[in-house]
């Protein structure tokens, strides 16, 4: 309690596994928080520390009760869907569309969004789907959620949120789940446990549930 150690950026896997296997760290419970890309693509590590990732019991419970609040404890299998809108060019890259991209000419549409979660639904045989999708990005994707879900249920798929900053405090009753990182973390969790999942392209969130 109270020490600090960092792994320099862009380390190599040995030096990971150096540092945290020699003292001051040696047979130390730790945590580690990094994004992907700071590991300089040491997959296997990636994947072998991630076995041993729990999320803390608050965000494990309050995501089992999102989900039975909105969907109910019917034991139907549910898909999950991760939207990542961005307001910049953040997500883009040359030759190829992602969802991220806030370029018009670059980016993924709604009704390809759209026929992709109907896909997918149909694919897992589900009914149930869950949008993360915190409604972020350019102006002229402002309220595709809102059509995503109105679309969905016109097709009879039961599509639900609460994505949007307040909804999962009330959804909860809760005051902690007004945090827009608690938000974030209550939805992985959805996703993690959820019966199939589809992701987006370029998005750390999403590599994150994967």
């Amino acid at each position: 309690p109270g020490k600090l150690s960092k792994v320099p950026a862009h380390s190599r896997a040995a030096t990971v596994v150096d540092h945290f296997t020699s003292e001051p760290l040696l047979n130390a419970t730790f945590v580690v928080i990094s994004p992907l890309f700071l590991l300089d693509q040491e997959k296997s590590l990636l994947v072998d520390a991630a076995k041993h990732r729990h999320r803390a019991p608050a965000i494990r419970y309050m995501a089992r009760r999102a989900r039975s609040k909105l969907f109910g404890d019917t034991g139907e299998p549910l898909l999950a869907v991760h939207i990542r809108r961005e307001s910049t060019n953040l997500g883009c890259a040359k030759d190829r569309r992602f969802v991220a991209c806030n370029d018009p000419g670059r980016t993924v549409s709604t009704a390809e969004i759209l026929n992709a979660i109907v896909r997918a639904a149909a694919n897992a045989n589900v009914r149930q789907v869950y949008l993360a999708h915190a409604g972020n990005g350019p102006s002229h994707l402002i309220g595709e959620r809102y059509a995503l879900i109105t679309a969905l249920r016109d097709k009879g798929i039961d599509a639900r949120s609460a994505s949007q900053h307040g909804e999962l405090a009330r959804l909860l009753g809760s005051k902690d789940a007004a945090e827009p990182f608690c938000v974030s973390l209550v939805e992985q969790e959805i996703c993690v446990d959820a019966d199939a999942f589809l992701p987006s392209a370029r998005s750390t969130w999403s590599a994150t549930v994967i």
